[in-house]
Formats: C-alpha cells, sequence, structure tokens
C-alpha cells in the first residue's frame, strides 16, 4: 500500500542527492492539508480556515518539485524537459479525466443547467480553470460556487501553469546541472519573482480579490516558498542550522493546525502565515520525533499518498450531495465513506498504475498520449455543453418546470424600444422602436444596475399595456444615481469611476430628453452597499471603500448622504421640466444564490430547500429601513419624487401580527429570483400589476391622455 521507506533525516551539513529520498513525513502533511480542506468543505463553521490546507499543498508541491528536479540527469534541455512534463502528464492527467467523466455525467442527472459546471471541468482538462473561474467571478450573474463541481480544480490550474514555466527555470540557472553559482542563481530568481508575487497578493486581496485568489500569478509565491526551503535545507548555513536546532517541530505544527481555525475573514494574514509555517514544519521535522512518527503513522501515510485523487473526488461528493440531499450530521458519515471509497479506488486502479506504467518508450509519445486523452474528453464535454437545452428533458431526473423562467440575466435579450445594456458610453439614447405609430407622446426612461434590467418583462408589459416609449439602460454595479465604491471583490476604484461616469452621462442625456408628463424610473440594487449588515453570517464581508467626486475616500453615511443628495438635485432638475421620478426601494436579498435548489424534486431534501431558499422577513426590513427611511424622508419635501416599495408584494407580511414571516425564492412553485437578488421574469410580473396600481393612484399612468390605451391589464 505504500513504499515501506523510512529514511534517516539527512544532515544538513552534507552533500546529497536528496531527490532521491523519500520523506514520509511530507505524506503525512498532504494528509493533513487534504483533511483541513475537507472539514472546511463540509463544515465550514468547526475549520473556518481549512481552506488554507490548498495553500500547504502548493508550498509541498514547491519543495517537492524542487527536490525531484534537482541534479537530475539530462543531456539536453529537450531530455530535461520533455522528462519533466512526461512525469507530470502521467501523475496528474489519468485520476483528473476519471473524476471530470464520472462527476460529470451525475451533475447532468441532478442540475438541468450543469454547463457551468461543464465549461469548468473543460478547462481543467486544459489547465485553464483557475482562470475560468476568475472570468465568472467577474460575472455579476453566475452560478454559485458550492454548487460548481468542479470549482476546486482552481488549484490544479495554478500547479500546472507552475510546472510549464518552473522546469526552464531549472535549466537555464544550471541548477540541474550544478553549474557554476547554479545554487545563488535559481535562490535569487525565486525570492524576487516570489516577492513580487507576494506583492501583488496582498494588493490585490484588497483590490481585486478573485484574482488574488484564483490567478498563478499571485500563487507563485507560495510555491516558490516550498522550492526556497529546499534549496536552503540542501545549502545551509551554520545560522540557519543553529536556528532550526532551537525549534521544536511540535510547536510549529500545533502553530500551524491553530491558525486554521482562525476566521476567514482574516484570509491574508492566515495565508502568508500557514505558508511560513508550512515550510518551518518541513525544515524542523527529525525522525524519531513524537510528531514525526505521528506524521508517519500508516494511516495517516495512506490519506496522504491518496491526497490528490482525495482532493478531486471529496468536492465531487460534497457538490452532488448539495444537489440532492444535502450536508447533515446524519450523512457526513456517508459522505467521508464516498470519498474514500472513489479516491481509494482511483489511487489503486488509476492513478499508482498509470504513473507507474511506461506509457511509450519515447517520451513526447507519452506526453502526446496524455494530451491527446485531455483535449479527446474536452472536447467531447464541450459538444455536450452546445446541446445543454435539451439536458433537462432528455438527461435530468427531476422535474421540468417549462412554465416558469429562470432566466440568467446576461441572456435577455434587448426587445423592441426596450433599450441597451451600458458597457461602453452610448451615443445617443433615441429610440429602438420600429413602429413609430405606437408610441405615445409619453416616455418612460429606466435607468438602473443590473437590476432594473430583471425588471424588464415589467417594463415591456407596460410599453405593450400604454404604448408608452420606454427607454432603458443598464450600467452594471453601478447604482442611480451613481456613487464611487470599492469592495465587491472584481471591482476597483478605475472601473468604479468608469462605470459612474457612463451612469452621469446616461442620466444627462435623460435629462436633455425628456419632456413634460415623462418618467424616469431609478432602479438598483441599493441594499448593498448601502448596509453593511450581512444577511448570512457565514458571508464573508466585503471591504467597501466609498469616494466623493475627487475620489477622496469618505464614511459609508457620507456615500448614503451624497446619494441623497444627488438623488435631489436630479429630481429638481427633472422638476422644472414637469418630469417625474421614481426610484424603486430594495427587494429582498437571500444567502443563497441558485433558485434551482429551491425547486421541490424527489432527490431533494425538503427541509435543505426550505433552509437555503427562505430569510427573515423581519431581518431583512431591519437591515434596510435607514436606507428606506432616507429616501422616503427625501420624498416627502420633494413633489416630483416618488417611492415605488416591491417588498411586500415580493415578501407578503404575515396574516397574523405575532406570527414568523420568512421571504421565499419561490411562490406555488414559480421562481421568483433568477439568484439570491436579481428578480426573475416571474418575480417582476408578480409586481407588474401592483405596479400599475401604484402609477394610477399617483395618477402617474398618464390614462387620460393616452385613450388607445385600456383601462386594465
Amino acid at each position: 500500500m505504500r513504499k515501506q521507506l523510512l529514511v534517516e533525516f539527512l544532515d544538513m551539513t552534507k552533500e546529497t542527492t536528496r531527490y532521491y529520498s523519500y520523506r514520509p513525513e511530507i505524506d503525512g502533511l498532504r494528509a493533513l492539508a487534504v483533511i483541513a480542506v475537507i472539514i472546511n468543505h463540509t463544515i465550514e463553521e468547526l475549520m473556518p480556515s481549512g481552506y488554507l490546507g490548498v495553500d500547504i499543498f502548493f508550498v509541498l508541491s514547491g519543495y517537492v518539485i524542487t527536490s525531484s528536479l534537482a541534479r537530475r540527469e539530462g543531456k539536453s534541455l529537450t531530455y530535461f524537459i520533455s522528462s519533466f512534463y512526461a512525469r507530470r502528464v502521467k501523475r496528474l492527467v489519468p485520476a483528473l479525466v476519471l473524476c471530470v467523466v464520472v462527476t460529470s455525467i451525475f451533475i447532468c442527472l441532478f442540475d438541468p443547467t450543469p454547463g457551468v459546471s461543464l465549461k469548468t471541468g473543460l478547462t481543467s482538462l486544459l489547465g485553464l480553470s483557475n482562470i475560468y473561474l476568475y472570468t465568472l467571478s467577474t460575472n455579476y450573474f453566475a452560478t454559485s460556487a458550492e454548487l460548481n463541481v468542479f470549482l476546486h480544480t482552481w488549484s490544479l490550474g495554478v500547479e500546472e501553469q507552475f510546472y510549464i514555466l518552473f522546469p526552464f527555470v531549472i535549466w537555464f540557472t544550471g541548477f540541474s546541472r550544478q553549474a557554476s553559482n547554479c545554487t545563488r542563481n535559481i535562490f535569487w530568481v525565486i525570492v524576487v519573482v516570489s516577492a513580487i508575487s507576494l506583492f501583488g497578493f496582498i494588493f490585490l486581496s484588497d483590490t481585486n480579490q478573485a484574482a488574488a485568489y484564483f490567478l498563478s500569478p499571485t500563487r507563485f509565491w507560495e510555491l516558490g516558498a516550498g522550492c526556497l526551503t529546499f534549496l536552503c535545507l540542501d545549502n545551509p548555513n551554520k545560522f540557519l542550522h543553529r536556528l532550526l536546532e532551537n525549534i521544536r517541530a511540535s510547536w510549529v505544527l500545533v502553530a500551524l493546525i491553530a491558525f486554521l481555525f482562525i476566521p476567514a475573514k482574516f484570509s491574508v494574514q492566515t495565508t502568508i502565515v500557514v505558508v511560513f509555517l508550512t515550510t518551518v514544519t518541513i525544515a524542523t521535522l527529525h525522525p524519531n520525533t513524537r510528531e514525526y512518527n505521528l506524521l508517519t503513522q500508516k494511516p495517516v501515510i495512506y490519506i496522504g499518498l491518496i491526497s490528490y485523487s482525495l482532493y478531486l473526488w471529496h468536492w465531487s461528493v460534497l457538490s452532488i450531495s448539495n444537489w440532492t440531499i444535502g450536508i447533515h450530521w446524519w450523512s457526513i458519515p456517508i459522505q467521508f465513506g464516498l470519498m474514500l471509497i472513489f479516491a481509494s479506488g482511483s489511487y489503486r486502479f488509476v492513478e499508482r498504475p498509470l504513473r507507474k506504467a511506461e506509457w511509450s518508450p519515447a517520451r513526447w509519445k507519452t506526453i502526446g498520449y496524455g494530451l491527446a486523452t485531455s483535449f479527446g474528453v474536452a472536447g467531447l464535454i464541450f459538444l455536450a455543453t452546445r446541446y445543454e437545452s435539451s439536458f433537462e428533458e432528455n438527461i435530468y431526473l427531476g422535474s421540468t418546470h417549462k412554465d416558469s423562467q429562470i432566466v440568467p440575466l446576461n441572456h435577455i435579450s434587448n426587445q423592441s424600444c426596450m433599450g441597451v445594456r451600458v458597457d461602453d458610453i452610448p451615443g445617443d439614447l433615441s429610440s429602438r422602436c420600429t413602429d413609430q405609430n405606437k408610441i405615445s407622446s409619453k416616455k418612460l426612461f429606466l435607468v438602473g444596475d443590473s437590476h432594473s434590467e430583471a425588471y424588464i418583462q415589467l417594463f415591456e408589459n407596460l410599453h405593450e399595456k400604454f404604448g408608452w416609449f420606454v427607454q432603458t439602460s443598464h450600467a452594471s454595479g453601478t447604482s442611480a444615481p451613481s456613487i464611487r465604491f470599492t469592495g465587491l471583490g472584481f471591482q476597483n476604484l478605475e472601473r468604479a469611476k468608469k462605470f459612474t461616469d457612463i451612469q452621469d452621462k446616461v442620466l444627462k442625456n435623460v435629462v436633455a430628453l425628456s419632456s413634460p408628463g415623462d418618467l424616469v424610473v431609478l432602479l438598483s440594487r441599493l441594499a448593498d452597499p448601502f448596509t453593511t449588515e450581512k444577511i448570512d453570517q457565514k458571508e464573508k464581508a466585503a471591504t467597501y471603500r466609498y469616494y466623493n467626486e475627487d475620489l477622496a475616500q469618505i464614511t459609508l453615511k457620507e456615500s448614503l448622504d451624497e446619494f441623497i443628495e444627488k438623488l435631489r438635485s436630479l429630481s429638481f432638475e427633472l422638476s422644472e421640466k414637469e418630469v417625474d421620478v421614481i426610484i424603486f426601494l430594495p427587494s429582498p436579498e437571500f444567502s443563497f444564490s441558485n433558485p434551482l435548489l429551491c425547486k421541490k424534486e424527489w432527490f431533494r431534501n425538503d427541509e435543505l430547500s426550505e433552509k437555503m431558499c427562505s430569510i427573515s422577513r423581519n431581518m431583512l426590513i431591519k437591515r434596510i429601513a435607514p436606507l428606506n427611511n432616507s429616501i422616503t424622508a427625501l420624498a416627502q419635501s420633494v413633489p416630483n419624487l416618488y417611492v415605488y416599495n416591491p417588498f411586500d408584494v415580493i415578501c407578503p407580511p404575515p396574516l397574523l401580527a405575532k406570527s414568523s414571516s420568512d421571504c421565499h425564492m419561490y411562490r406555488r412553485d414559480i421562481p421568483l429570483f433568477s439568484d439570491n437578488d436579481h428578480i426573475s421574469p416571474d418575480g417582476s410580473i408578480f409586481v407588474y400589476k401592483d405596479f400599475t396600481g401604484f402609477l394610477r393612484s399617483n395618477d402617474l399612468d398618464g390614462v387620460q391622455s393616452n385613450p388607445t390605451s385600456s383601462e386594465d391589464g
């Protein structure tokens, strides 16, 4: 089951070819890393920073790869590189292909729209899933991360991209051939690149968290830390030797484990500390010590040996569980058992035998076989995604719901006179209607962010009912009126300024084009960032920063005051043109972002769906009360400013005053939301009747001036 080779820790002052040595404690540390990741992904509250097991893996990979390449024989660069790539292909490809194929089949059975998961699996076979997941993280409408069955493959992408470049560094610094000054050359190359990478990680963690997390340039320093650990141990100086002798590995190991329990909000600090402690642990573990004996127990080493397959399969099991029965105290032993069964089977029958087998005497053919398999399976998955629309009818085991709509917002088509999505400054806001005769003199301008786009069905209905000209403009992630802020993970100040400038020009054009009797509707997501209280305690708090017109940082209160003042100014400006303004107050928001799991299915736990797909009404109202009060108070002093609150329509109050009430994503098996905060097309239809009543009660519908329209919708 494992190599029975327990070598004495080599004297650090000796000259040695360490890459031939098997260090069983490294497998013990791999076991610790993968167990921490599994615990975090299963019960996050138990080990909040257990995800840093991936960072431990990065350090161990850097150490092991450097030791395996050190003074490895190679007559030429071609021989050296091809040998390295052949070993990596045999090590990584077989288990990954098996996991991707099997998991892809399972997710198609339980997810009616598995496209995002399948594309992530496809890119993982190409070593690019971290880049694909980064692009998803910048997509406001991306599928919830915990439901993507291949989310965890991002770390493989980081390592594979590192493997592409690192052997060239080893060769050209002369380290593999023990050229003159080779150790010094590679040491300083790794130090400089790692320092740049670490700086990028720290900087982007604050300004572009997704880039810091997913992209390999900001993760190189962790693999580099492992490389430097090997270099320092392979050629230690006297000072380092004395320093390591005075450090007890047990203390370091306990500290390493302790930091895995630190709250996730300190992720930057804990990542740096855990990487450092991992390097010190590697350097200070010696045979015949208590901590060494603990890490080299047979069961521990076995977990370390299967850690790659276990890492692959653990997320498949947990993610498919999220789509079906959920994760409960009674299901966890079963789920852990399935992880071990799949991982052990993969290791015994696929990973280990294919890694030891000779695929071909020619190294390039071995590489070719691996790449052909990866690209071939990726191609098949790509073809499958082209027919995703038929999955729900032909493969999905649940019931189909063609009468209801959960539409990804970036797929909503812009229909006649329904406006544009503002990604660049529009040249004008002229009509898109093809039949000019149907346009009345009354115009409605809808301005906002993606939430105004989500309500598109409501405004299409208004256009059909009243014959109004309806012009919409949507600036992603930007309120109307605009404020400048950062903190959505992907949004930096430069991007925030770009989109607020766009929104300001849109509103300026709206003022110029409006005429007496027109309506301007402002519809944006105002709950964030104008509320600091999160709707879920597990939700990682974003570090919001607010800026004034001069891009100087201001407080949340100052930003809200600025928003209210800009709303007042816009309303007065439109009042001079006899144009009324309607602003939508916030709708309910949820901590869970995929309503597909709210549908009742025979394979899904109803209790789980109820827990994920509902939220306390009182908590949400309390959360947005200060914002609502500020806007309502302004409307009382501005005659042409009207406030529409869709909250009670989407989440009605309880029938009995003392009874508890929750807001739900679904109503009578119809989805009200497309994700955790965007209204669905069906949800906007629910709001439509109430909104037309609001217009009528405030004499904003213009029915008397438009005799061609009908009284009732």
